[in-house]
């Protein structure tokens, strides 16, 4: 993934999951709108904004580690007590075997 494919994520998760606009966000993890608006086109931004991103999402309950999966798909953080439960599940699952 490169910074461009990392940007379109955010931006897809910051308007179909937490449902914020740019500023809304900035503001929740400390930095400017202008920030977010260039790492989300992929030609700008921080490794401490990506940090602090995700560790909003994880603070919000959102497993944020679903970002950087292969094959991205939003609707699974949309549903964060679903994935949370199935991950509890799995985890149980691998450790009986």
């Amino acid at each position: 993934m490169d910074l461009y494919e990392f940007g379109k994520r955010m931006q897809v998760v910051r308007e179909e999951v937490l449902q914020m606009n740019q500023a809304e966000l900035a503001a929740k993890i400390g930095t400017v709108q202008t920030l977010v608006s260039r790492m989300e086109r992929g030609i700008g931004g921080n490794i401490n904004m990506l940090l602090d991103f995700v560790t909003f999402l994880e603070n919000e309950g959102y497993p944020a580690h679903y970002l950087f999966k292969k094959k991205f798909d939003a609707e699974l953080l949309k549903h964060k007590e679903l994935v949370k439960e199935m991950e509890r599940f799995l985890g149980r699952v691998v450790k009986e075997k």
